[in-house]
């Protein structure tokens, strides 16, 4: 039923994903068993609700509203408690893709103040300054399992930051991976993935044709 853009929960138990054909794109999840049906979790009256994930602890709903008003906004909400959604980075600027990290205290996004998208990392859900992780162009942030790399891509190709949380945020170190044919177009949402023991990568391969994982 037109949906796309699946997300594991935490848990394993469930899977989050985009369905378009509401009044507006909204975010539903299921149990990955099959054990119920679909419920709709997250939607607006005016705008689209995109690209949703679930944080680390499973607590929070992090996803991008377009339309409406809504300029590629990233909004975020309890999944327990007090449910109101509040705004993460919600600006006249572009805002994509966002990625909590596994202690849950910062989390990562793509963002173009600068007239390009670049990868910024903030505090959260206590929301504060804001630190730059990427520079000439950078998007679609990866957390490492162990809070130690963001993943991202730029120039088409995937790169490594090296990064403390110790008690502030600070880049260590950036550099290039691998080179390779891999489809890395996407701005808006993240096509690969890391491993859970954090040593492989998931990648979509580019062909002739078709685009096989």
């Amino acid at each position: 039923g037109d949906t796309q853009r699946p997300e594991w929960t935490p848990d394993g138990k469930r899977v989050l994903y985009q369905k378009a054909k509401l009044p507006t794109a909204g975010l539903q999840w299921q149990p990955s068993d099959f054990s119920g049906a679909a419920q709709l979790l997250q939607q607006n009256p005016t705008a689209n609700v995109n690209a949703g994930v679930i944080s680390p602890d499973g607590h929070y709903l992090l996803y991008r509203l377009n339309g409406g008003g809504a300029t590629e906004d990233l909004h975020f909400r309890r999944l327990d408690g007090d449910t109101t959604s509040q705004p993460l980075a919600a600006t006249k600027f572009l805002e994509y893709a966002p990625r909590v990290s596994p202690d849950g205290h910062w989390v990562a996004y793509a963002s173009d103040p600068s007239g390009e998208l670049e990868v910024y990392v903030q505090a959260f859900p206590a929301l504060g300054a804001r630190f730059p992780v990427s520079s000439g162009g950078g998007q679609t942030p990866m957390w490492s399992p162990d809070g130690k790399h963001i993943y991202f891509v730029a120039n088409g190709r995937l790169h490594d930051a090296t990064v403390s949380t110790a008690r502030s945020f600070s880049v260590l170190s950036t550099k290039p991976l691998f080179d390779g044919n891999y489809d890395f177009t996407s701005s808006i949402f993240t096509n690969y993935d890391v491993a859970p023991d954090g040593k492989h990568l998931r990648l979509v391969k580019q062909t002739a044709a078709r685009s096989p994982i």
